[in-house]
């Protein structure tokens, strides 16, 4: 790495508010160790470049990058979000890497694992395409006998056809990238697969902060996209619990942190039945507002979440939750205990790996 400047690019997101938990964590890390950090729409020379991996939204983002590599301008380093499973994003049941299969064929989307001359617009731009053709009357046939309650069959075309989309689009940057980066050990291992230039960077342990624990409003906080499997644990618990979740859409990060002030716990429900990840992001701001984060014990950890201990449940059960309350001060103080040890758990891995790009 030839210096010590850092530029966070946010110009591949319609909007800051979607980057807004990923950009924290990782400008304290840098201005931590000493980095000069500062933000951009556009790539900079002389510097290096850290991308929240989104090539969707803005396909010309590759052209640009390209450019800017053969210019031998700065260096080039995306943060990984999702979860590599096969030759899919986020398949962790049977019944989605069916799905994907099928989805595969009907987007004709090139394997991830072999080189293509389609063009890249095609490969990751949304397209118009005849609607119900007769492989798209296939899969939907499939997506009702799999069906869940919580997505109608539109929004799951959609979805797949995205995640197919965001995998090509990383596929075709990867000439230009100088280092990638993820946040679980499990993650890393998975993407190795098909990124050689991979590092860890599981950031420090946030700084919980100490609001006034008699003035809380609600007990249980809940931020995220509100399926109906979701509506239906939140609403059953509401019965019992003082819980807050968004009725419709989302609240910027000022207003759902001025909420999170006011909860004692943040509810980190799956994302679907199988989704074996913790929310890091997620929890790292919460903790930011001295909101203790809930996991499932089945759920996958990043080493600064281990380290805390946060409290585990098997379900998110009102019996399991009644006592995680009952113990809410004890919990609390052993956790902010936690934060004051202030290890910065992957720093050797990620600044070695700055250092060789």
């Amino acid at each position: 790495m030839h210096n010590k400047k850092i530029t966070l690019i946010y110009g591949n997101y319609p909007s800051n508010e979607r980057l807004y938990d990923f950009m924290l964590p990782l400008k304290r890390f840098f201005i931590g160790h000493g980095f000069s950090v500062t933000s951009s729409r556009n790539l900079r020379a002389n510097t290096t470049n850290i991308i929240i991996e989104e090539f969707c939204e803005d396909p010309f983002l590759i052209e640009k990058m390209e450019k800017f590599k053969l210019q031998k301008k700065g260096k080039i380093v995306v943060v990984l979000t999702e979860f590599l499973t096969g030759n899919y994003l986020n398949s962790f049941s049977l019944k989605t890497r069916f799905i994907n299969a099928l989805a595969h064929v009907y987007f004709n989307m090139p394997s991830i694992h072999k080189k293509t001359q389609r063009t890249l617009q095609r490969t990751i731009q949304k397209t118009d395409r005849p609607s119900l053709s007769a492989i798209e009357k296939f899969l939907v046939c499939i997506l009702k006998k799999f069906k869940t309650s919580e997505m109608n069959i539109a929004y799951d075309i959609a979805e797949i056809n995205y995640f197919h989309r965001r995998l090509n689009g990383i596929n075709y940057a990867t000439p230009y990238v100088d280092l990638w980066v993820g946040y679980y050990r499990d993650q890393i291992k998975n993407w190795k697969s098909l990124l050689s230039n991979i590092a860890l960077f599981n950031f420090s342990p946030p700084h919980y902060k100490k609001n006034s624990e008699s003035k809380k409003k609600y007990d249980l906080y809940f931020s995220g996209k509100l399926t109906q499997k979701r509506k239906k644990i939140l609403d059953q618990l509401n019965k019992h619990f003082k819980v807050y979740y968004p009725k419709k859409g989302y609240l910027s990060p000022q207003e759902r942190d001025a909420i999170l002030r006011e909860s004692k716990f943040l509810l980190c429900l799956p994302r679907s039945g199988h989704w074996p990840y913790s929310s890091a992001t997620r929890s790292w701001n919460a903790l930011e507002n001295g909101v203790i984060p809930i996991n499932l014990n089945r759920y996958v950890l990043t080493d600064w979440e281990a380290h805390l201990g946060l409290p585990q449940v098997n379900e998110f059960s009102v019996d399991e939750l009644k006592s995680l309350l009952y113990s809410y001060d004890e919990i609390r103080s052993r956790v902010i205990l936690k934060c004051q040890n202030n290890k910065n758990f992957a720093a050797t891995d990620l600044l070695k790996n700055l250092k060789t790009i």
